[in-house]
């Protein structure tokens, strides 16, 4: 269940904080951040879940 939690607020910050400033600064810029959002989200999700 905690998963859920996590997914559903990573997902609020991108989409409410992030995504309007990246699409403002052009498609590549977007898709360079949301690649690198998306490696961090993994990286933290792996640091947090290994025991």
């Amino acid at each position: 269940m905690s998963i859920v939690l996590d997914v559903m607020a990573l997902s609020f910050i991108y989409y409410f904080v992030f995504l309007k400033r990246w699409k403002q600064r052009g498609m590549r810029a977007l898709l360079l951040n949301t690649t690198m959002y998306i490696y961090i989200c993994f990286v933290f999700y792996i640091d947090a879940h290994d025991g």
